[in-house]
């Protein structure tokens, strides 16, 4: 999956302690999954998030500051059914 932000800005505190607009260009995160079924009740699947690592920020201000979005991370699921 592809996800696409447009431009987005946010009024934050910068180092000097002075509120300014902060502006990050639009942008797009990509993801992956694949899943693999062992038998139909035993099944794995990974999911891969920001997969080339693409520095952001979240654009929520948070008490006057900017935080990064998330960098690249991975999540496996074993699942098996009753």
């Amino acid at each position: 999956g592809v996800n696409w932000q447009d431009t987005t800005y946010a009024i934050a505190t910068n180092p000097s302690n002075t509120r300014e607009r902060f502006e990050q260009k639009a942008f797009s995160l990509v993801n992956l999954m694949a899943r693999y079924d062992f038998s139909p009740k035993l099944s794995a699947q990974l999911n891969v998030n920001n997969v080339f690592d693409k520095k952001h920020f979240g654009m929520a201000e948070a008490f006057g500051q900017l935080t990064y979005g998330e960098p690249r991370n991975a999540t496996v699921t074993l699942k098996y059914r009753f």
